[in-house]
C-alpha cells in the first residue's frame, strides 16, 4: 500500500463518522476526496448511501412509513441534513439521483457487490421506480443467497420487503420480513411491526416510555473523552483537504492510534470553525461503557441501559445505533452483539 493511499483511511474513516451524526455535507466533502485518488466500490457505495439518507432526512416523519436498511461498508480496500437553502423536495430529489449515480459508478466497478444492488433498490423505492427497485432488491437476494451471506440477505429481504408492500402486496412483505428475521431481527422486526399496525417507524420509536435514557455519569475511553482531543492532536497524524470555494473551505482531518487510544478530530474551517472529535474502541479493548456495556454485549442489554436509540445504520455487517443526548454510538454484529462502540 503506498504512503498515499494509506494516508486516505482516515478520511474514509471520517467521511463514515460524519454521515453517522449527521454531517452530511461534511461527510460528501471526504468521500468525494478519497474518490479522486481511490475510486472504489465502496467509496462510491457510502457516498450514496450518505446522499440517499440525507435525502430521507428532509422528508416529513409520515412520509417515511418503513425503516430503509441503506448499509455503509465499514470496510475498504484501502486497508448533505438539511441545512442548505431551497424547497427540501427538490433537494431530496437530487440527492437521490446523485445516490444512484454514486451506487452505479460502484456497479461499474464490480458488478459482483451486492451491498450496492440493495442500496440502489431502496433509492429507487424512494423515487417512485418500483419495478426497477424491485429487480434490483430481487438481484440482490440471489446474490447474497449465493454467497451465504446471513446479514446482507437479510437486508435484501427488508428492501424486497419494503418495496412489495409499496406495491400492495402484503403477503410478499409479510413472508420477506419474516424471512430477514434470521439475518437482521432488530430491523426486520421494526418494519414487521409497521406492516402489523399500520404506522410509520417513526411513531414506534418516538413513544416517551422508550425514549433515550440520559445520564450524569461521564463516557470515556481508557480514560479520555472527545473533549480532551486537544491533548492528542500535537501527536496526531494530519491530513489537509484543501479550499476549493467559499462553500468548500479547507478541512484537516487528525488520526491517532496508539497506547490503547483510536481517535479521529475533524476541523472544518468554515465561520465559525467547526470541529468534531470521535474516539472509537479497540478490538482488544477490556474496559465498559459508564453504564456497565463491554465489548460482545447484547443490544437489549444496551437498551436497557440506555433507551431506544435517537438514529439507526445500516452496516453490511451489522447496525449502528446513535444515542445523541449521550453522544454515543454503538456498531453491532451480525449477532445482535456490540462490536464496538464510539463516542463523539
Amino acid at each position: 500500500m503506498g504512503v498515499k493511499l494509506a494516508q486516505l483511511i482516515p478520511v474514509y474513516e471520517a467521511a463514515k463518522l460524519l454521515s453517522l451524526i449527521g454531517e452530511y455535507e461534511e461527510s460528501a466533502r471526504c468521500y468525494q476526496h478519497v474518490a479522486t485518488t481511490f475510486p472504489s466500490r465502496e467509496v462510491y457505495n457510502n457516498a450514496g448511501v450518505n446522499m440517499a439518507t440525507q435525502a430521507l432526512s428532509l422528508y416529513k416523519k409520515e412520509e417515511c412509513d418503513y425503516f430503509y436498511p441503506f448499509g455503509l461498508d465499514e470496510g475498504s480496500r484501502l486497508y448533505q441534513d438539511g441545512s442548505k437553502g431551497g424547497d427540501p423536495i427538490v433537494l431530496r430529489e437530487e440527492l437521490l439521483e446523485e445516490a444512484i449515480n454514486n451506487f452505479e459508478k460502484a456497479m461499474q466497478l464490480d458488478k459482483s457487490y451486492t451491498p450496492v444492488y440493495i442500496n440502489i433498490a431502496l433509492t429507487y423505492d424512494l423515487i417512485g421506480e418500483k419495478e426497477m427497485a424491485l429487480a434490483m432488491a430481487l438481484k440482490a437476494h440471489r446474490m447474497a443467497k449465493e454467497n451465504k451471506d446471513t446479514v446482507l440477505l437479510a437486508n435484501a429481504l427488508i428492501a424486497e420487503g419494503i418495496i412489495q408492500a409499496h406495491l400492495n402486496n402484503k403477503k410478499a412483505t409479510k413472508l420477506a420480513f419474516n424471512e430477514a428475521m434470521i439475518g437482521n431481527e432488530r430491523i426486520a422486526k421494526l418494519n414487521f411491526l409497521v406492516l402489523k399496525k399500520g404506522v410509520p417507524f417513526h411513531e414506534l420509536m418516538d413513544k416517551k416510555e422508550t425514549a433515550e435514557i440520559t445520564s450524569n455519569a461521564q463516557e470515556s475511553i481508557n480514560e479520555v473523552d472527545p473533549s480532551l482531543m486537544e491533548v492528542l492532536l500535537d501527536d496526531a497524524k494530519m491530513i489537509r483537504l484543501k479550499s476549493q470555494s467559499k462553500e468548500r473551505r479547507k478541512v484537516k482531518i487528525y488520526s491517532y492510534d496508539k497506547d490503547g487510544i483510536k481517535a479521529i478530530h475533524v476541523k472544518h474551517y468554515t465561520n465559525p470553525i467547526n470541529e468534531t472529535s470521535f474516539i472509537l474502541t479497540t478490538n482488544d479493548f477490556d474496559g465498559s461503557t459508564s453504564r456497565g456495556i463491554q465489548l460482545n454485549d447484547e443490544m437489549d442489554e444496551v437498551i436497557k441501559a440506555y433507551g431506544i436509540p435517537t438514529k439507526i445504520t445500516s452496516g453490511i455487517n451489522g447496525n449502528y445505533f446513535v444515542y445523541k443526548q449521550t453522544r454515543i454510538i454503538f456498531r453491532t454484529n451480525e449477532h445482535d452483539r456490540v462490536s464496538h462502540w464510539i463516542l463523539y
